[in-house]
């Protein structure tokens, strides 16, 4: 089954292959998702969970390609169904992370918080201590993440399973700068959240690269 995406996302992937044309463009077919199994009609959970379910196909897909594969890249929503798999054919696997890094440090404390704490999000009177961090005010904390709230499956089922699988993971490329969160980094990458955390790459804001428009722009000059 294709994935449903938008038409502007479609745009946006048809031309970086056509500008980068040395890149190879397999297409992964997406089983579909049995939905009498499940209650969640959330289009982007659906989504995420028709992409796991069919992830058992990838090792046969990395066997049969001509040229090695150095590694693997994905969301950090994969973790959990990725890992296993790139373990099992040896492939390094690589998170992105596109939030802050202090709320991924929050979510990869999780399986701690949690272990010590499995009320922790019953009631939330208080703020959330993040060994290396501090302190999360409760004003920071997702309202689905309350065991009240209807979209609680979120983090019972999606966050806390990725973040128990960060220890098989490689690294994590974070959408942020050196400069603007250092204490954090440096408290992720020294073990003080907790230390099984994989190492974490700074990589700056991700913007388009087209090297066509950027000769024209030096050729204008």
């Amino acid at each position: 089954m294709p994935l449903e995406i938008s038409t502007t996302k479609s745009i946006l992937i048809n031309n970086f292959f056509a500008i980068h044309r040395e890149i190879n463009r397999l297409d992964f077919q997406i089983l579909p998702l049995n939905t009498s199994i499940s209650s969640i009609n959330d289009p982007f959970i659906m989504q995420i969970d028709a992409i796991s379910n069919s992830l058992h196909q990838l090792g046969t897909l990395v066997s049969s390609l001509d040229e090695p594969v150095s590694a693997i890249v994905s969301d950090f929503i994969l973790a959990s169904s990725l890992s296993q798999i790139a373990n099992n054919i040896n492939i390094p696997i690589y998170n992105i992370s596109t939030t802050s890094t202090k709320f991924y440090s929050t979510v990869a404390y999780l399986p701690v918080l949690l272990s010590e704490d499995p009320d922790a999000f019953k009631y939330c009177s208080g703020n959330l201590e993040i060994p290396g961090i501090g302190s999360v005010p409760k004003s920071s904390i997702p309202r689905s993440w309350l065991d009240d709230s209807p979209s609680n499956y979120v983090l019972k089922d999606y966050l806390l399973p990725n973040a128990r699988a960060l220890p098989q993971v490689t690294g994590v490329f974070l959408n942020t700068f050196d400069w603007f969160e250092p204490e954090t980094i440096a408290s992720l990458d020294d073990g003080r959240v907790t230390s099984s955390l994989p190492l974490v790459f700074p990589v700056d804001h991700v913007g388009n690269y087209n090297p066509r428009r950027r000769q024209s722009v030096f050729m204008v000059r």
